[in-house]
């Protein structure tokens, strides 16, 4: 490789890493309250390491196209300043020449993101869905603590006595929805205890509402008074949440994807329905397409608008980019939340990066030429 490739390629990268780093704990930032949450319900830190660990696959596909787009006009932007970009070309190479081995490490980012994307943050987010459910049925009287959680669920949760943290509780209020009508059932305890995985209480009074037939519109209920009642972790854990296992698009590998279109092709479903759940799949195909292979074209937007060949600084092209990296991120997450409309989506991935090549042709066609403007 010639010396002069091999320092643009340097100097790309180092750019290039330093941005994903910059992205990855600013993303992280934005989770600090999912965090939080994991803080406040796990006392080892094994859960808040793995679910961190977890978010950094799920940012990274973000992540990286940004990075390939600031670490390419930073780039240019330091070619044209220190005139070596003017050196080169008075030697007579072209920019396809200059550029080649920046955009072949470019593709080589792309299909990595592809691969990151389409494998390895589907099962991040699929390991952080289980994650947070198996630390929700680790203590109940963790889980009874979880405010944010509660609310959601509609249960009513105090502690009248002195309580520890995850061991015991006394003087314990619990009320929780009765799903079979608009009643409430309420639990009244002295004292609850948390083992390993055992759920006692002493002096547990549970009152229940019934459904009922009666025309007077009143429900019967019914009152159960227990010295002492112990019970499995997970048992109880299951009463305040909801465990339903749904394995969304997002979950699956680009390979488990072809095999349930596959799959629904072959089931004879009914028409209606089998369009909505291709179109569906078809959608995340080419929202996947779209953002795995960002990289190189946001790569070629940034050498492309990152030149400056005029005297005067100009802010034109920094415009041209904000605005098509805007357009690019609106109709991607707009696309994602009408996956159900099949032309439409693929319509919205495919738009924005057909005009951003096209534009970054244009751009280096005018350079090429010239044309300052």
């Amino acid at each position: 490789m010639p010396i002069f490739w091999r320092y643009i390629v340097t100097q790309y990268l180092k750019v290039f890493l330093l941005s994903v780093l910059a992205f990855i704990a600013v993303l992280l930032t934005l989770r600090l309250e999912e965090i939080a949450h994991f803080a406040s319900i796990d006392t080892t830190g094994e859960y808040i390491l793995w679910f961190v660990i977890y978010q950094i696959p799920y940012i990274l596909p973000v992540a990286i196209p940004l990075s390939a787009l600031i670490s390419a006009m930073i780039l240019t932007r330091e070619l044209t300043t220190h005139h070596e970009l003017t050196a080169l070309r008075a030697l007579g190479f072209s920019f396809k020449r200059i550029f080649a081995p920046v955009l072949l490490i470019a593709g080589f980012i792309a299909a990595i993101n592809f691969v990151v994307l389409s494998e390895v943050a589907t099962f991040s987010h699929l390991q952080t869905s289980l994650l947070k459910s198996e630390l929700r049925s680790v203590n109940p009287l963790l889980l009874l603590h979880n405010k944010h959680l509660l609310k959601m669920k509609g249960i009513y949760f105090d502690t009248l006595g002195h309580s520890k943290m995850g061991e015991e509780a006394h003087d314990v209020i619990v009320a929780i929805p009765n799903k079979r009508g608009e009643r409430m059932n309420l639990l009244v305890a002295e004292k609850m205890v948390a083992d390993l995985d055992q759920f006692s209480g002493e002096g547990i009074t549970l009152l229940t509402s019934l459904r009922s037939s009666t025309k007077n519109g009143f429900d019967p209920f019914v009152i159960e008074n227990n010295l002492k009642v112990s019970s499995r972790i997970n048992d109880f854990s299951s009463i305040v949440q909801k465990k339903v296992w749904k394995v969304s698009d997002d979950h699956l590998s680009f390979k488990n994807i072809l095999v349930k279109i596959a799959t629904i092709k072959n089931l004879n479903l009914d028409a209606k329905h089998e369009k909505k759940e291709l179109s569906r799949l078809y959608s995340e195909i080419a929202r996947r397409l779209s953002l795995g292979f960002a990289p190189l074209i946001f790569t070629m937007m940034g050498l492309a608008y990152g030149i400056q060949i005029g005297r005067r600084k100009k802010i034109w092209n920094l415009a041209v980019v904000t605005g098509l990296t805007a357009l690019y991120m609106v109709t991607f997450f707009l696309g994602k939340g009408i996956s159900d409309h099949q032309e439409a989506t693929l319509l919205l991935y495919a738009l924005p990066p057909v005009l951003i090549f096209a534009a970054s042709l244009w751009q280096f066609n005018q350079v090429q030429r010239g044309i300052d403007r």
